[in-house]
């Protein structure tokens, strides 16, 4: 089921963040300006509307992980994009005939690289399965022989369309394989109950899908027209760009989009069981007073993000829910103890405090990503900063000794310093109990002094601290960009780290 407990901010995430928030005037060429110009290069792009890949119209809202690629070369390359919609068949032939420049989600064979050139990077890495539906009772998802005399759609001349073909021959069934034009066409075909099945990447989400069998998996490209390659060169060259700064890049973006296909929209025969003899009915314990996640309203009733869920239980899976609120997490956790709630949250995920606890942690229900909006020209104009990474001491101590309110002010006390000595930079919290300052302007001028007055507030609170007056303890980095020696900000930050984690060592051999 959906996550109602992890909101935690991945140091993973926060270093794509401070990439973002310092790359454009670093890294970025002047291209990759924000304002149309008449030398911008138009690139005809082929643009499958498939969920969670590539969605919108002419003219509408666009979203997905193809989408946002897109967008990302364009940044890199100063391109601007003419769309040309239709199916993957549609589309397919275009690059070949030169109606389109470029097309993405292209899995590589030599025979479709005789008629069209593909990028030297692949653009990402999908799996395919074929998938049912709840309404499907005598397929049983964790037995794919019950898929044997069903008939299976497909989209035509796809590289899934021979993963399925083989996989037919290779278990000897004796499958219907019904051919359709696109994706889109596929679903509606196994929405409308005309066949039984469907091949698909991992990409899709709704209709109550079914996952039954993984069938394989490709890394897919960027297919362009032999004939532009001036457009291959610039492509090639974003696409080196994107993946060295950040190696990650393909696979986090690809799992932003794809986290809500991960989660089961059926239930199992287990949960069944265990909703029939507890009559159908999910206690939810919730923080109030926690917002944007929850809280409640002047009548009492859940508001917030876990009131989407809660409709989604009753609404999708006719399961009553009893909501009931609490004022603190230990509250929280002693209603769970006590059976008076089934299901508690949000907080953060660790699984070391799960273990002590006896709870178990769901998947992720939601996570914050930091990105600063840049408008004008991207220069590569030179700019000062530096990064400090500080690290919240006896954060533990105080919630084990004191209860989870006082690791919680402690953490306030820490960030209420930070912003004040550093009120000229952004400060923002990466973990339970991490914080990240960037320091420009008159901050990074002062930056020996502002790094002064931080130590003096910490050593001035002395070894026993009083958290409710404001005391807090914390170890502290400092590291600053050097265009000698630092690339990427992401090389500036692992030196802040180092240094604090130094720091940190050096206190406690101190105690």
């Amino acid at each position: 089921m959906i996550d109602m407990m992890n909101a935690k901010w991945k140091r993973t995430v926060v270093l794509i963040t401070l990439i973002v928030l310092a790359a454009g005037s670093l890294m970025m060429p002047a291209a990759a300006s924000t304002e149309k110009t008449e030398a911008a290069k138009t690139v005809r792009v082929g643009y499958v509307n498939f969920e969670n890949y590539q969605e919108g119209g002419d003219g509408e809202y666009k979203r997905g992980f193809g989408y946002e690629y897109l967008q990302r070369v364009a940044y890199s390359t100063g391109w601007q994009y003419e769309y040309v919609y239709g199916s993957f068949s549609e589309l397919f032939k275009k690059p070949e005939n030169g109606e389109i420049d470029l097309m993405g989600d292209i899995s590589y064979t030599a025979e479709r690289a005789e008629n069209i050139s593909f990028s030297a990077l692949p653009q990402g890495r999908e799996n395919y399965y074929i998938y049912t539906t709840a309404e499907q009772e005598d397929i049983d998802p964790f037995d794919p022989s019950t898929l044997n005399g069903r008939s299976i759609g497909v989209t035509a001349n796809s590289y899934q369309h021979g993963l399925l073909l083989d996989w037919v021959k290779e278990n000897n069934y004796n499958c219907n394989v019904v051919e359709y034009d696109g994706s889109k066409e596929a679903a509606e075909a196994l929405s409308s109950g005309k066949v039984d099945a469907m091949i698909m990447t991992d990409m899709a989400s709704t209709g109550g899908y079914v996952p039954v069998e993984s069938v394989g998996h490709a890394e897919f490209y960027f297919g362009v027209n032999k004939k532009r390659q001036d457009i291959l060169n610039e492509l090639n060259y974003a696409l080196r760009e994107i993946q060295t700064t950040d190696p990650y890049y393909n696979e986090v973006t690809y799992a932003k989009y794809i986290t809500s296909s991960l989660s089961n929209g059926y239930l199992s025969n287990r949960e069944r069981k265990w909703l029939d003899e507890h009559r159908n009915t999910v206690h939810l314990g919730y923080l109030t007073s926690n917002l944007s996640y929850c809280d409640e309203t002047e009548n009492g009733l859940l508001k917030g993000q876990l009131a989407a869920l809660v409709n989604y239980f009753e609404e999708d899976f006719n399961i009553h829910v009893d909501a009931r609120g609490v004022s603190d997490v230990d509250a929280l956790i002693n209603a769970a103890k006590n059976g008076e709630v089934d299901l508690f949250g949000p907080l953060y995920s660790d699984a070391w405090l799960a273990e002590q606890y006896g709870i178990i942690n769901t998947n992720t229900m939601t996570s914050t990503t930091f990105i600063l909006l840049y408008t004008g020209d991207y220069t590569a104009e030179q700019v000062e900063f530096a990064l400090l990474v500080a690290d919240v001491n006896g954060l533990k101590e105080a919630n084990d000794a004191l209860g989870h309110e006082s690791g919680d002010q402690l953490i306030k006390n820490t960030s209420r310093c930070t912003c004040k000595i550093f009120e000229h930079s952004p400060v923002f919290r990466i973990g339970g109990d991490e914080f990240v300052v960037i320091l420009t302007g008159e901050d990074y001028v002062q930056r020996k002094d502002l790094l002064a007055e931080l130590q003096e507030n910490i050593m001035s609170c002395g070894a026993e601290l009083n958290i409710e007056k404001g005391d807090f303890s914390a170890a502290y980095g400092m590291a600053e960009y050097n265009k000698e020696t630092c690339c990427t900000v992401k090389e500036v930050f692992a030196k802040a780290d180092e240094i604090m984690y130094a720091c940190k060592k050096q206190m406690k051999q101190a105690e």
